[in-house]
C-alpha cells in the first residue's frame, strides 16, 4: 500500500512539473506572436484573430487599439496620413440585413486637438453589392467644425438632417436624408459597416499638417455594442503604442502619433 501511495504521489508531482514547464513556454510563444504583429497580428489561429472574430470586427489601414489612461478599457485609434491614407474598423453583420432592417447606428468619437471633421471624414460606410451608402459624422450640412472632446454621433438611423446620407454611388443623391435612403434603397442588403477616417489630405480635417487622427469607442449597430475591450492582453505592447492619455493637459499621445 505504501508503494502505491508513493507512486500516485510521484505521478501527481510529475504532472505538476510538466504543466509548470510548459506554461511559460506557451505564454512566451503567444507573447512573441503578439509582439511580432502588434495589436492586429495576422497569424492564422493566434489569440488576436480568435478574439476579433468573436467580436465580428477587424482593423484596416492605419488603425489600432489603444488603452485609455487609468482605465481598463481599449479604444480604437484611426489615423489618416500619406501612407496608407486611411484608418478603419470594419464590422461584419452576423445575419443578412437590409438598410430597412437597421435599427441603431451610433458611436463615440474624439477628434485630435488641432484636427477637425471635413471632406466627409469621419463617416460610416454601409457596403452593398451595388455600391456604398455613406453616413457622415458631425454637424450638418457641411460636417465640419466638430466639437472638441468626446462626442456621440447621436442616433443616425432615422436621422433626417440635411445631407447626412450620401447615396451617389447607387445613383441617388449625395445630399440625402434617412427617409430618402429608406424610400429608394431600403431593400438593399448591407454586407458590412465600416467606420472610416481618411481626411489627412484635407485642410479642414487635418488642421493643415496632413494627418487626421480620431479615437472611437462604443459603436452601436442594431442591438450590439462594440467596446473593443480585450482584458486578456491589456499589459502587452505599452512599449509599442504611446498610450492615449484621457486628460486635456496630457497631449503627448497626439504629438507622437
Amino acid at each position: 500500500m505504501k508503494h502505491i501511495i508513493n507512486l500516485r504521489y510521484l505521478k501527481r508531482r510529475l504532472l505538476l512539473i510538466t504543466i509548470a514547464l510548459s506554461f511559460p513556454m506557451g505564454i512566451a510563444a503567444s507573447g512573441s506572436v503578439a509582439m511580432a504583429h502588434g495589436w492586429h497580428g495576422n497569424d492564422n489561429g493566434n489569440w488576436w484573430n480568435n478574439w476579433k472574430n468573436r467580436q465580428n470586427f477587424s482593423l484596416q489601414g492605419d488603425a489600432q487599439l489603444v488603452r485609455k489612461h487609468n482605465q481598463h478599457k481599449n479604444i480604437v485609434k484611426l489615423r489618416s496620413d500619406e501612407d496608407p491614407g486611411f484608418g478603419a474598423v470594419s464590422f461584419k453583420l452576423k445575419h443578412d440585413k437590409t438598410f430597412a432592417d437597421l435599427t441603431h447606428l451610433s458611436g463615440d468619437y474624439k477628434i485630435k486637438d488641432g484636427d477637425g471633421c471635413g471632406d466627409g471624414s469621419p463617416r460610416f460606410k454601409l457596403k452593398t453589392d451595388e455600391g456604398n451608402i455613406y453616413v457622415y459624422i458631425g454637424p450638418s450640412p457641411d460636417f465640419m467644425n466638430c466639437d472638441p472632446g468626446w462626442q456621440n454621433t447621436g442616433e443616425l438611423i432615422g436621422n433626417n438632417d440635411a445631407c447626412r446620407f450620401n447615396t451617389s454611388e447607387l445613383g441617388g443623391d449625395a445630399c440625402s436624408t434617412y427617409d430618402d435612403v429608406l424610400a429608394n434603397f431600403g431593400d438593399l442588403q448591407i454586407n458590412k459597416i465600416k467606420l472610416i477616417v481618411d481626411g489627412g489630405d484635407s485642410e479642414e480635417a487635418s488642421g493643415g499638417d496632413g494627418r487626421q487622427v480620431v479615437l472611437a469607442d462604443n459603436v452601436v449597430i442594431n442591438n450590439k455594442l462594440y467596446t473593443f475591450d480585450n482584458h486578456r492582453h491589456h499589459h502587452h505592447h505599452h512599449h509599442h503604442d504611446n498610450w492615449w492619455k484621457d486628460n486635456e493637459n496630457e497631449d503627448s499621445f497626439w504629438h507622437n502619433n
